[in-house]
């Protein structure tokens, strides 16, 4: 196989087996997944308000989560049987119809817990679909993916669309923050974030901004993003970026770009923040239309929003 990797499920001569982990520590071990479910606006909105007959699907779909996350070496054969720290399952509304499920896992254990997290995920999406196809049978549970992974030998692992990110998908400030901090950057001293958000503005002629609309071709803006990234981790010692913009239709007060920076000190910190605000304005390939009561416009290739606002949070980790 590809760079000598081995396939440790299959013994030398290609039969199945349980791999021998007796050898190994144990470790902490932590790992998050997530799902989507697509569905009609109306659905999304009758789970979210809580009017679904069948009852609180947000609640049922966290209980079958954290369930599933139990029994994984009952249902995948392979799979070890493991003692489980914490499971966590949260139901995330994420955009138009959009519905993100995400399950965090912690064991302490020689193996895991990656699929511990992909099953909780999957079959509290699942469970999301049961409870309400009752209105909605067209219902698409998708992306079902590890996001991240700490611990054992391994090490780390996260997603390499993680840290930059372009989706018309609603932002998370503190994924982003996530993506630069936790235990496993053990010299992060503080992370400075950075969120722009669309705002009303007055036009000289009296009309009045109640839109933003972003356009972009995603491989040329995240590859910009990785190389702004790239550039500042490297002229910032300590340094970690992560970034992420909003394509599509965004209305008044919605954020549309969300940066997070950490570093051993705050100094650094708000340097690298502000740098990467300033690059992925002047250097990622963005679109913005203005949208107003009385017409649209587009004002060219800028990534900054209507008048973004900075904040800054410290912390020391």
């Amino acid at each position: 196989m590809a760079n000598g990797a081995q396939l440790t499920h299959l013994d030398s001569d290609g039969a199945a087996r349980m791999v021998d982990v007796s050898e190994k520590a144990v470790t902490r071990r932590e790992a998050v997944a997530s799902a989507c479910v697509l569905m009609k606006e109306e659905t999304l909105r009758a789970i979210l308000s809580g009017s679904v007959v069948k009852g609180d699907v947000a609640a049922s779909a966290r209980i079958a989560g954290i369930m599933a996350a139990k029994r994984v070496s009952e249902l995948i054969p392979l799979c070890h049987p493991i003692g489980l720290e914490s499971v966590a399952v949260e139901l995330l509304p994420d955009g138009p119809g959009r519905l993100r499920v995400r399950a965090r896992v912690v064991v302490q254990a020689r193996t895991g817990a990656e699929m511990e997290a992909m099953s909780a995920s999957a079959v509290a999406a699942l469970t999301v679909y049961d409870m309400a196809k009752s209105i909605d049978r067209a219902m698409t549970v998708t992306d079902l993916r590890v996001e991240h992974k700490h611990g054992g030998k391994s090490g780390e692992y996260r997603r390499n669309e993680s840290r930059y990110r372009l989706s018309a998908d609603r932002l998370d400030v503190n994924d982003m923050i996530d993506c630069v901090s936790g235990a496993e950057f053990q010299t992060v001293g503080a992370v400075a974030t950075f969120i722009g958000t669309v705002r009303g503005d007055s036009l000289e002629n009296g009309d009045r901004v109640i839109a933003l609309e972003y356009e972009a071709y995603p491989a040329m803006v995240l590859g910009q993003m990785v190389k702004i990234g790239e550039r500042i981790e490297r002229d910032i010692q300590g340094a970690r970026i992560a970034m992420a913009h909003r394509t599509g239709r965004l209305s008044v007060g919605e954020m549309a770009v969300v940066i997070a920076a950490s570093a051993p000190h705050r100094e650094e910190a708000f340097r690298a923040c502000r740098a990467a605000i300033e690059a992925i304005k002047r250097d990622a390939p963005i679109w913005k239309k203005e949208v107003t009561a009385s017409g649209e416009s587009w004002l060219g290739c800028d990534c900054g929003e209507a008048s973004p606002q900075v904040k800054h949070n410290n912390a020391a980790l």
